[in-house]
């Protein structure tokens, strides 16, 4: 997909034609052997019950044919967010079905996360997507096992790199990992409302978009945001209080900002 934009960006209309199409059958055979239309999701797991069966036109058998013990049957909150990331459902209901099961799945672990060091940054950015971000909140504000802020709880001030790491034990990984850092740009997006258009033919907080999500906005009522760019600082500033939501915003010259 990053190559079909610079090569427009080029314009390098033969080349441009070429990525974008096997970016296209990239993703319809992704969807073809991970997905699995019965339960409305990617790699689901059964745990050890036998495999549901999938038709698919691929001779090998699929991965969401498959069993993993202690998962989500209608696909793996990584799996899912994956997909999504990716753009692999072909259609918006499908994309929206797979959300609404990554949600449910979030929300029946008592709105924490199976997700790992990968999944972790996809699983936040997706469910606000398809409008679940108060779920995708309550995620980062928990303080249960298995959280980040569980690491808090515990008296950690570094993150680790495994979610059962406490103050005294690292829990089998080091106890200053950034990899599980994966939810700071949903928090500098989200909530903190700047994020930058990055493409093939732009990029460095050149464009800016100036967004904060709804679920922040009901849920938290305020917070503020500031970034360096090559061009300056841009930053943020918002309340929501009684219905009415103000925005302070600092836009460096040389960057265009849409809010």
């Amino acid at each position: 997909d990053y190559m079909a934009t610079i090569a427009s960006a080029l314009s390098e209309a033969s080349d441009a034609s070429k990525w974008t199409q096997q970016h296209r059958r990239a993703l319809k055979t992704y969807h073809l052997r991970y997905f699995n239309a019965t339960v409305g999701g990617y790699s689901p797991c059964v745990g050890d019950r036998p495999p549901l069966a999938v038709t698919s036109p691929n001779p090998r058998q699929p991965m969401s044919n498959r069993s993993c013990h202690g998962t989500s049957a209608a696909g793996s909150q990584t799996s899912n967010a994956m997909a999504l990331a990716l753009g692999a459902p072909p259609t918006p209901s499908i994309a929206q079905m797979v959300a609404n099961n990554l949600a449910a799945d979030v929300r029946a672990f008592g709105n924490k996360t199976t997700a790992g060091i990968t999944g972790l940054a996809w699983m936040l950015p997706q469910l606000e997507k398809y409008g679940h971000g108060e779920i995708a909140l309550a995620v980062l504000e928990g303080d249960q096992y298995p959280s980040i802020g569980h690491m808090a709880a515990q008296g950690m001030t570094t993150l680790c790199e495994n979610l059962a790491c406490t103050e005294h034990d690292p829990g089998g990984g080091s106890l200053n990992h950034i990899m599980f850092g994966g939810f700071d740009p949903f928090l500098h997006t989200a909530v903190g409302g700047l994020d930058s258009v990055v493409s093939g033919s732009t990029g460095g907080w050149e464009r800016i978009i100036v967004r904060v999500a709804p679920a922040a906005i009901a849920t938290l009522g305020g917070a503020s945001n500031q970034h360096e760019t090559r061009f300056g600082a841009v930053s943020i500033s918002w309340r929501y209080t009684r219905g009415l939501l103000t925005m302070d915003l600092q836009v460096p010259i040389g960057s265009i900002a849409e809010v």
